[in-house]
């Protein structure tokens, strides 16, 4: 079996070897197809907000993927049509204007992961010790009786001599105006097997965990064994140690480390869902509470705007 050894200075012939991006339609909308060597493989979806499908890593696959195949999106999602779209995927946004339960105004999750990206552009940075490919786009919400909001997106991808990968997602969410908005967002994270297996241990560090339901029937710090039916676990945890906040999953396949802005995000939900080939979890940074039914909205005034940051790291196992 070949190794991922980094290749020197001089020795290929094009730097798409390296670092690489595919952009093309499918049946199912657009897609830009991100490469790093010996790293990332990853699907990004410009019709679904610049979110990430399927990804890889060293060939193995990071993402959950839902049974759902049909990742096309709606044109205005109402009550749970959002579940009828989830493929899952390494990210799914929720938002802008809320997310959780449906609303009057907003169906389950709000519409984020299902408005176009414009303005979709691709940068590359090859040297002798890392590869990056970076992919920005702008996600317009704009509103004839409501504030305008503007999610201007980049997801960089990068990959180092020595087996270290990164993929780092950086939001800035502004309002157009005219007036205050009402914001909320939650990334769905999603991660699957073989990353997660049973036994897998979710460490992080906060002060308060919350959980939805009676009886918390679930250790949250360590991933279940596979169950019959389809019963989900949630937990939501605050009270991180300054403006970043770090959760870790260890299993026998490797650690992925998750990071995020909690100055601006300083909630995480939980999803522990281990049914019988379903087997998820979901790690998910939010502006507010998902577990709570009586949480606020952040209000954001118009002409402001507001950062969130997201990182994501692993380590291959063998040297490259």
């Amino acid at each position: 079996m070949l190794s991922a050894v980094w290749p020197q200075e001089g020795e290929v012939p094009h730097e798409d070897l390296l670092a690489s991006a595919e952009e093309f339609s499918s049946r199912q909308g657009r897609v830009v197809r991100v490469r790093t060597f010996g790293g990332w493989d990853v699907e990004l979806l410009p019709d679904r907000g610049l979110d990430i499908g399927l990804a890889l890593h060293g060939g193995v696959p990071v993402s959950w993927v839902s049974p759902v195949r049909d990742r096309r999106p709606l044109d205005r999602p109402r009550d749970r049509d959002w579940i009828a779209r989830f493929h899952g995927g390494l990210m799914a946004t929720c938002g802008l204007r809320g997310f959780g339960p449906p609303q009057e105004d907003r169906g389950l999750h709000g519409q984020a992961g299902h408005l176009p990206a414009g303005a979709v552009a691709v940068s590359r940075r090859v040297t002798a010790e890392a590869a990056e490919v970076a992919v920005s786009a702008v996600i317009e919400d704009a509103r004839i009786f409501a504030p305008s909001l503007r999610l201007e997106r980049t997801v960089t991808l990068r990959s180092w001599r020595g087996g270290r990968s990164a993929l780092e997602v950086h939001d800035v969410l502004s309002n157009h105006g005219p007036g205050e908005a009402e914001i909320g967002m939650l990334y769905h994270v999603n991660l699957g097997a073989p990353l997660v297996a049973s036994g897998s241990r979710i460490t992080v560090r906060s002060d308060d965990l919350m959980h939805r339901g009676g009886v918390m029937t679930v250790d949250p710090a360590v991933y279940p064994a596979v169950a019959e039916g389809v019963d989900e676990h949630v937990v939501e945890r605050t009270g991180f140690d300054g403006d970043q906040a770090v959760v870790t999953v260890t299993g026998t396949a490797g650690e992925l480390a998750l990071e995020w802005s909690a100055g601006t995000l300083p909630h995480l939900a939980q999803w522990v869902y281990p049914a019988r080939n379903r087997w998820a979890l979901g790690l998910e940074p939010a502006t507010s509470s998902l577990v709570d039914e009586g949480a606020q909205l952040v209000r954001l005034p118009e002409g402001s705007s507001r950062r969130h940051e997201l990182r994501l790291s692993l380590e291959n196992r063998v040297a490259m």
